[in-house]
Formats: structure tokens, sequence, C-alpha cells
């Protein structure tokens, strides 16, 4: 889970210091669920997961995922314990949406869970970023829970997945070029990005809720993103089989990229797959 360090302050030595990073300065951290200091996880609960041991009954989880394949990836959560569920499509708008729903039929801590894009080289399609901050397109930075967060990291010890502690920046737009991911990663000091963590993370800080962010690396960052791609899937995100070999029909020189990118998806989704396997209740919080 730890790099060899590089210069003090570069982006790729806040990848490298995981849990112990310093947030920029030109970043406002702005708790959710008001998490107190950094390395709370040792010693104490966050106050909304305090409240949350207080009650009577499980915490009922609100996920929030990008794609129908993501949430396929939950089907082995035991049904006493299924979590509410949003699929945005790929849109931060319908991302908020969800969440603004979720809390509305009664999730008491919120998840962004799927697939992300690598901004940080040294990430490969596979690796698993749980996010100890989320960065808004504003510069704001968002905590996860960090009582939360150890208790899954806890449960995901013995799992062999290549696990990194992080920032993770939520963007409205996908970024498709190389060029773009290094000025993202330059910018926000994040190790990966995707289009619906910030906005279940706004939501999150809004309503004082525990926050948790959980995403596989599809993309690296030093990959172009293929046309295809933008033709995969639907608003509802669904695959669009018959629209994907269309494309590729008209366009066979894409092929290889198209291969390429499928590729990734499927070693990012076994990961999450594999997350979801420890157990019937893989984001449950076990208060110590």
């Amino acid at each position: 889970m730890v790099e060899v360090p590089h210069a003090a302050g570069s982006p790729e030595a806040v990848v490298a210091q995981g849990e112990d990073t310093v947030i920029a300065a030109q970043h406002e951290t702005v708790p959710a669920g008001s998490i107190t200091a950094r390395g709370a996880a040792a010693h104490a609960l966050s106050e909304p997961a305090a409240r949350l041991d207080a009650t009577s009954r499980p915490a009922r989880l609100g996920v929030v995922m990008g794609l129908q394949v993501e949430a396929e990836c939950l089907r082995g959560c035991a049904a006493s314990a299924a979590p509410l569920t949003w699929i945005s499509g790929g849109s931060g708008l319908r991302a908020r949406e969800g969440a603004e729903q979720l809390r509305a039929q009664g999730a008491d801590a919120l998840v962004s869970f799927g697939l992300a894009v690598g901004l940080a080289p040294v990430l490969r399609p596979g690796d698993v970023v749980i996010a100890e901050g989320v960065v808004t397109p504003g510069g704001r930075t968002i905590a996860t829970d960090a009582a939360w967060r150890a208790a899954l990291l806890r449960r995901l010890g013995s799992s062999e997945l290549n696990l990194r502690v992080a920032r993770i920046a939520g963007s409205d737009e996908a970024l498709t070029s190389a060029g773009a991911k290094r000025r993202a990663f330059q910018t926000t000091f994040a190790a990966a990005l995707d289009t619906e963590s910030h906005a279940v993370a706004e939501v999150a800080a809004a309503a004082g809720l525990p926050l948790l962010v959980v995403r596989a690396v599809a993309e690296p960052a030093e990959t172009l993103r293929p046309a295809i791609a933008f033709a995969a899937t639907g608003d509802d995100g669904r695959t669009r089989s018959l629209a994907m070999v269309g494309h590729l029909v008209a366009r066979p020189w894409e092929i290889p990229a198209a291969w390429r990118f499928s590729k990734n998806g499927r070693q990012a989704l076994e990961a999450l797959r594999r997350i979801a396997a420890v157990g019937p209740q893989p984001f449950a919080y076990a208060p110590r």
C-alpha cells in the first residue's frame, strides 16, 4: 500500500503517504459528518459513526454507482443488509440526485462505489483506492469517515488486492486524454477521479452523514479513452451492446483500443467483486 516517497509536496509524495497525507493549503478540508483530526480511526469513532452505533438498528447504507455492472458486483450482499442503491449513468448531476433520494429513503450513511480513472501514474487497472478525502471541482476537500475506512481496510487485509489510501477527485465530466489527467493530478493531488464521488460527498457533508468511497482503477493515467467508451453505456448506466458493435463496424481501426479498454475494465470489476465478496456485509461498520 506504500510507494517509495518522492520529493516532499509532489503529487507522487501525496499518493505515497496515504493516510498521513498533508492536504495542500489551497484545498479547504471539510469533514463529512464532522470528522475531527487525521488519524481519528486509530483511537475514536467519528461523530456520525458514533451516532449510528447509538441507534437500535443497523445502519442503512445508500450506495451510489455509475454503471449497472458496478451494481451487479454487490449481488452477494445479504438480503437482510442489502443497501439502498442508485445508478447515475456516469452523471454527476444524477449522482447528486441519487444521493439525496437515498438520504430521503432513510440512508444513514453514503458510499460511492465503482470504477475510476487513474491520475497517479503508479496506479494500474484493478488497483483499489479507498479515499481519505474527495476533492470537488471547486477545490474543496471533503473527508471520508476515518473509522469506517479503517474497518474496511482491516476487512480487506487478507484480500491480496492492491489497496491505496489517497484522495479521489470528482469531475462533472470524464477526462479522456493523458494531458487532462496529468493536469488534474497536479491540481488536486488525487490518485484517481470519477464522476460521482464529489456529488455524493457534498450531500453527505451537508446532511452530516458518514461517507465511504471505494473505487477500482479501470483506466491508467497515460491512456487515451477510446471513442467507443462513450457509446458503451446509456444514461441508465446499462451496457449498450448493439451500439458498441455498430461503432466498431463503422470504425474497425478502433478495435485494438476497444479491446484494451474492455480488458482494463474487467480487471477493475473483478477487484470490485472481490471487495463485495469479503462478507455478506462488505461495507458494514463494526465499532471497536
